[in-house]
């Protein structure tokens, strides 16, 4: 199929700015895939696996630390899947 990656996945953004961009941007639901961390599936799973997958564009992750790691773990997922990973820290 010759979708173009149009899907923007984030992991645990703050709920506030969820709504914001939802108002400002009258972002479709199929376009943005919100991902909330649990125990069971912490944020950098669920990043890790959105970006593997390689059916997202991009991949943005709230966190509040990424060790070494972790970063190059995201980034071997990022290439595998073809798509862009951003983290952003929450404060």
């Amino acid at each position: 199929s010759g979708q173009t990656q149009s899907v923007q996945t984030v992991v645990d953004p703050p709920q506030a700015l969820v709504s914001k961009w939802q108002k400002m941007h009258g972002i479709v639901a199929g376009e943005l895939l919100v991902l909330r961390s649990t125990p069971d599936y912490p944020a950098q799973d669920l990043a890790e696996r959105a970006l593997s997958a390689g059916t997202c564009h991009a991949v943005v992750m709230w966190t509040r630390k990424l060790g070494r790691t972790a970063f190059e773990s995201l980034q071997r997922a990022s290439a595998e899947g073809n798509s862009h990973g951003v983290v952003l820290r929450q404060r």
